[in-house]
């Protein structure tokens, strides 16, 4: 899913011959990827790191890019109606986020999802510790987490850092005045 989910930020940001141009940089070809299969980390980065390069952004950058282009993405894809029932705010959303990564992975059994567990949602801010056995992703989580305020029509700040072995988020909403 990512990586349709790239090859389609490429195509809309790019057009098709950069696509293909894409593709052939990172040893793929132009085919579409198959939804369920899983790919090597690998192949991933590698694709993340040609369409930065591409953008003419570095790879935080491109992360955080890309991380708000998921919500949508996800939103018309085959995973939607999951994503609709997680949740009709962003605190309730985010609480049901790791059930959401159960009902994804029950389809991919060979993918690692990670944890994102909300730890304190008061007073307009919400902390949350992320922990994945990858590495490097936290700008992505960022750009997710804009994302998803942007789908419930909150606004406000993500700041994160790390947390022992694990990153500790951090939101501050605006509250209307």
């Amino acid at each position: 899913m990512i990586h349709k989910a790239a090859r389609e930020y490429a195509l809309d940001r790019f057009g098709p011959e950069a696509w293909e141009a894409i593709a052939a940089h990172c040893g793929f070809g132009s085919e579409h990827f198959i939804s369920g299969q899983h790919y090597p980390d690998e192949v991933t980065v590698s694709l993340i790191g040609a369409i930065a390069e591409k953008a003419g952004i570095g790879g935080d950058e491109m992360l955080t890019e890309f991380g708000r282009t998921w919500v949508p993405f996800t939103a018309k894809s085959d995973y939607a109606a999951i994503l609709d029932m997680s949740g009709d705010d962003l605190v309730s959303f985010l609480r049901n986020l790791d059930m959401l990564h159960t009902s994804v992975a029950a389809s991919m059994p060979k993918s690692r999802m990670p944890s994102l567990a909300v730890a304190r949602a008061e007073d307009g801010e919400i902390e949350l510790i992320y922990r994945s056995h990858r590495t490097g992703l936290a700008p992505f989580v960022l750009g997710l987490l804009e994302a998803l305020m942007d789908r419930f029509g909150e606004r406000g700040t993500v700041s994160y850092e790390p947390a022992g072995g694990d990153t500790l988020f951090r939101i501050a909403l605006e509250r209307a005045a």
